[in-house]
């Protein structure tokens, strides 16, 4: 994550502007060391100049929450994704389900679901293990 963090400086450096991809791949680089706090902020800062993140955006954000073991941070999030966009599709509720189950926060995979059902989101099938799994725990 550090090297990824220091080229994208790089690029700012050199006036280049980072594109989705390379965006992306900076926060992917968070979500596999699990620093959930350092993609929120660079999403903030990539919101204060009116660069709004997309679905592959946040699905990193989530994944480094999931790594990190913050559920609570990772319901926040989709929750401002269904407020504010960009919609939330089942890839986004499955790895905020996954880490409420991780966590042994049951009861929230379960409310995830309803939300998603709610919603009119079609699951996968990497989506119900959670919530079957949660449903021997509630």
């Amino acid at each position: 994550a550090e090297e990824a963090t220091a080229m994208l400086r790089d690029m700012t450096k050199a006036m280049l502007t980072p594109d989705e991809s390379t965006t992306n791949s900076v926060l992917w680089a968070y979500g596999k060391a699990g620093e959930s706090e350092r993609a929120i902020e660079f999403v903030r800062d990539m919101q204060a100049c009116d660069l709004q993140p997309g679905g592959e955006i946040y699905m990193a954000i989530l994944t480094a929450c999931d790594v990190a073991g913050h559920w609570q941070t990772a319901i926040t999030l989709l929750h401002e994704m269904q407020q504010l966009g960009p919609d939330p599709n089942c890839r986004h509720f499955t790895i905020v389900m996954t880490s409420c189950h991780a966590s042994m926060q049951w009861r929230w995979s379960l409310t995830l679901w309803q939300e998603m059902q709610d919603a009119g989101i079609e699951p996968d099938f990497l989506a119900y293990y959670p919530v079957i799994d949660a449903s021997w725990h509630d």
